[in-house]
């Protein structure tokens, strides 16, 4: 869910860097195209981290899966920070940030869990 989530995010990111063209001599669109482009390299990481992430949760590894998660978190997190300030990324981009931090934090709360109820039975 949260690769599904993040591919998503990192495809309208990536669709709206393009719909900026690149002979615009507007500062401002040139400054917005940058944004999107640094924000789609960051989705790339976190696309790697959560593929990583996958791959540590099929091994039992959930103290993998949580660094990973926190870093994807992180990344994504420095990317909607990108846009803090004006303009603002389109409402759908921005809900997405939302969604795929909601999905990140159930995963995290899943390997809290975990690793509570095996120290528990050690």
């Amino acid at each position: 869910m949260a690769q599904n989530q993040s591919r998503s995010t990192h495809n309208k990111i990536w669709a709206l860097h393009e719909k900026i063209q690149d002979s615009t001599r507007n500062p401002n669109l040139i400054k917005q195209k940058q944004r999107y482009y640094k924000c789609h390299l960051k989705f790339s990481d976190v696309r790697r981290r959560l593929t990583e992430a996958k791959m540590s949760m099929q091994k039992g590894n959930s103290t993998s899966v949580r660094f990973y998660v926190s870093m994807a978190v992180n990344q994504a997190g420095s990317c909607e920070a990108e846009f803090g300030n004006p303009p603002r990324p389109p409402s759908a981009v921005a809900t997405d940030f939302g969604r795929l931090g909601d999905v990140c934090s159930f995963i995290l709360a899943v390997c809290d869990k975990v690793e509570h109820n095996y120290r528990n039975m050690v």
